[in-house]
């Protein structure tokens, strides 16, 4: 199943909005867009494809974005490589998505640098090349952009398309966590918990963990949840750990689902039911985790 790496078009694109003083008139803002500003021709499209003050049309959107992206407009050509990928026209096209996206990335523009590293990291839509990706979401991440900044943490973390570097994932994922983004958050905690490119600091991790889970992230919740099972990090609290368990559990992950089974299993902090430990254990299973499978 291909990866769906857009998302759905906002009412108004600040690069458009701000280039242009909206005229008082539809009629004033159309013959602006026909005689050439580029800022009315991007302000067109966005009307017709999201329907604002006229009837919604991908067509008529897609064209008024050809004609500024031919001029050269940043955003107009990342809008075209949207639309393309969605189908909103025609079939998806993912070789006119690719065109426009790169077109827009080497102009700068920070989103379609990112969806360049997604597409070279997952071989979705051009053959998959870790290099290429990490050097997108590097441009991408030194722009402010915050799931580059991750995604490039993610790759010094493990050493994909270049070296490892734990002091450079620490890094990036701080700037990603300081905006509050639950993986980032996750995987700096992970750093603290490991005392990878950090002293080790076990204390912080669950502080981390805390605040991504709170976010419903599943892998800081069954974090939360271990530590509080083990001891580690935390106090020893099944109660806890059961809370913490079930949230990551219900959202499908492995890990805490097989956890989750272990205290029924064995009556930790829970009464002891054989039926409830089998039903984690099988999702788990299910899940791929191994432990989980020769446990039923």
């Amino acid at each position: 199943m291909k990866h769906v790496i857009f998302a759905i078009v906002s009412a108004c694109y600040l690069s458009a909005c701000t280039a242009l003083m909206v005229p008082n008139s539809d009629r004033e803002l159309l013959e602006l867009a026909r005689s050439g500003n580029v800022a009315a021709q991007v302000h067109m499209g966005e009307r017709y494809y999201n329907g604002v003050g006229v009837a919604q049309d991908y067509e008529k959107a897609r064209v008024w974005f050809s004609v500024a992206a031919e001029q050269g407009n940043t955003e107009a050509k990342y809008l075209l490589a949207r639309m393309s990928y969605l189908g909103q026209v025609a079939e998806p096209d993912m070789e006119q998505t690719r065109y426009w996206l790169e077109r827009a990335a080497k102009k700068g523009h920070s989103e379609a640098q990112y969806f360049m590293g997604l597409i070279n990291a997952t071989g979705n839509i051009v053959e998959r090349n870790p290099q290429q990706a990490r050097q997108w979401y590097q441009r991408a991440a030194k722009q402010g952009y915050v799931a580059a900044q991750r995604n490039l943490a993610i790759m010094f973390l493990d050493g994909e398309g270049g070296e490892q570097d734990y002091q450079q994932a620490k890094n990036w994922f701080a700037k990603a966590a300081a905006e509050g983004d639950a993986a980032a958050l996750h995987g700096l905690g992970a750093l603290y918990a490991r005392g990878q490119g950090v002293e080790k600091d076990l204390e912080r991790a669950r502080e981390l963990f805390t605040q991504a889970a709170v976010q419903g992230f599943p892998p800081a919740q069954y974090n939360l949840g271990a530590m509080h099972v083990w001891g580690i990090g935390a106090e020893r609290d099944y109660e806890k750990a059961k809370q913490w368990l079930e949230l990551s559990a219900q959202a499908d992950y492995p890990k805490a689902q097989f956890n989750l089974g272990m205290l029924y299993e064995h009556g930790y902090g829970v009464k002891k039911d054989p039926a409830e430990a089998n039903k984690w254990y099988r999702q788990a299973c299910d899940g791929g985790h191994e432990d989980a499978c020769r446990n039923l």
